[in-house]
């Protein structure tokens, strides 16, 4: 994320980013998102996971950030991944709020 100019610990700086704009920050907190194999909707993750990091491939190995040949082997290991019994994943979303100073 950073080689493309990216932060990838953005949430952590969520208020912050709200008081420099000049707003008043209101609340903030976080949302889990997850699922393991045996949930119905697991696939679906899964899929979405994979799709973006086939989205971010061509940007990966041409950019010298990983080999085409590790790509292809990771890329390989995740779909094998989806179909594994205790196959699980999670991940927090931050989001803030904020309103203009009155």
């Amino acid at each position: 994320y950073e080689v493309l100019g990216n932060d990838p610990h953005v949430g952590r700086h969520l208020v912050f980013l709200l008081k420099d704009a000049g707003l008043k920050s209101v609340r903030n907190g976080g949302m889990f998102f997850g699922a393991c194999a045996d949930e119905p909707h697991f696939g679906m993750i899964a899929d979405n996971l994979i799709g973006i990091l086939e989205g971010a491939g061509e940007t990966m190995t041409g950019g010298g950030l990983i080999t085409p040949d590790v790509y292809d082997r990771a890329m390989a290991a995740l779909r094998g991944w989806k179909k594994h019994p205790a196959a699980a994943q999670w991940y927090m979303l931050c989001w803030a709020e904020g309103l203009v100073k009155s």
